[in-house]
């Protein structure tokens, strides 16, 4: 069984997929959900999703301020990317931090993603939406990562980061009680990270 660090390394050489890592994501997405269930709604409802590893899920007022883009240019943007997990985060990081593998020109470290907060979408298309997301508070990352948006209105909470990476030390420490770690929310380099790079992509 692979681990998450095993798959960013072998499928940089061949597909360049983070659809493997789906199993993984949904566990911890499990534990996450019902904490954050005031804090993240799906989008599922007012995007077309195209992603193998999509998770169509983001703050409630990233979501209205989507959904008002959408209403106005009258169709659904191809999804591919919404709220990301640690484990989803990694694995891009590692493509882009290790000479833009998979040609990913920009990737945030893991912790500290957009996408890990529940306020970012990457779409196909992305030209024809700049305009009108730009009118509802969505931000254009720019031709670095064009796919790319991020919200920028108001309505916004820092609890969806936080208890995203607090469900992976918790499904982390469910099934390693010899290596417990601390359960603190914050993606750590001693801790929390090795632990997501040794973590088997098919889930615990």
């Amino acid at each position: 069984m692979a681990t998450v660090r095993e798959y960013a390394i072998t499928h940089a050489g061949t597909d360049c997929s983070t659809e493997g890592v789906r199993p993984l994501n949904d566990q911890i997405f499990a534990l996450a959900q019902p904490v954050l269930i005031n804090d993240l709604v799906s989008c599922g409802d007012i995007v077309k999703i195209v992603g193998s590893s999509t998770i169509p899920f983001l703050q409630p007022a990233a979501k209205a301020a989507l959904a008002a883009a959408v209403a106005e240019k009258g169709e659904r943007p191809r999804l591919v990317h919404a709220y990301r997990t640690l484990a989803h985060q990694y694995v891009l990081f590692f493509w882009f931090n290790h000479n833009k593998l998979c040609g990913i020109t920009l990737a945030a470290t893991p912790g500290s993603s957009p996408h890990e907060q529940g306020i970012a979408i990457d779409i196909q298309q992305n030209a024809r939406w700049r305009e009108v997301l730009k009118k509802h508070n969505w931000r254009w990352r720019g031709p670095t990562d064009p796919a790319h948006f991020t919200y920028i209105g108001p309505g916004v909470t820092t609890n969806v980061r936080r208890e995203s990476i607090r469900a992976f030390q918790r499904l982390w420490n469910l099934n390693n009680p010899a290596d417990p770690i601390e359960e603190d929310g914050v993606y750590g380099e001693t801790e929390t990270g090795p632990r997501i790079q040794r973590s088997p992509v098919e889930g615990f």
